[in-house]
């Protein structure tokens, strides 16, 4: 995992949540506690942090599901020297509209495509775009062999805690919504 990233992934590797959807492509609502032997630790989504100090600040999620694979989005936007700087990271696996949470692998742990990224966001207004612009590193977390990957384009409007984007990576994802939801006001 590249230097920086790790405290992204830890930060939410805990908020996966089993359970089902109000829609297909938003994210998931928990409907139970999963047991303790279950395959994925997950637990309740928290909350967003209401009243953040910085409109945008934070750590963003989304999840969607295309009919074939769920995408989860992870972006951490940050203020440094009062520049926005961010970090992604990307999640997919193949399942149906209920694999809300990745599938175990037949060695044990959890089956996902993993990528990590370096992104370039602007802001104006109550708008956000945010571009992937290199792959740091794709992985697979069973050893499988692993798709491409198209950079992600991610722009729409922010309401508080909620941003309600759509993607365009040129090529799988062409306008498809995406909303993320700010689940820290730290990165």
């Amino acid at each position: 995992m590249p230097s920086g990233h790790a405290r992204l992934g830890l930060v939410v590797a805990g908020s996966l949540a089993l359970g089902a959807c109000d829609q297909p492509n938003d994210w998931p609502l928990p409907t139970r506690q999963p047991s303790s032997t279950s395959a994925v630790a997950a637990e309740a989504i928290p909350a967003a942090q209401p009243g953040c100090p910085d409109p945008v600040v934070g750590l963003w999620v989304a999840r969607r599901f295309d009919g074939v694979k769920w995408n989860e989005h992870r972006l951490r936007l940050d203020r440094q020297g009062g520049q926005l700087t961010c970090a992604q990271e990307s999640r997919s696996w193949y399942g149906d509209a209920t694999s809300v949470a990745p599938p175990p692998c037949p060695r044990g742990g959890v089956s996902y495509h993993l990528v990590y990224l370096s992104c370039a966001p602007v802001e104006q207004a109550a708008t956000l775009d945010v571009r992937s612009v290199t792959i740091l590193s794709e992985s697979h977390t069973c050893a499988d062999e692993f798709p491409g990957y198209n950079l992600d384009h991610f722009t729409g409007e922010l309401h508080d805690n909620t941003w309600t984007s759509s993607n365009n990576d040129g090529g799988d994802d062409l306008d498809k919504p995406y909303t993320f939801r700010r689940l820290s006001c730290a990165p």
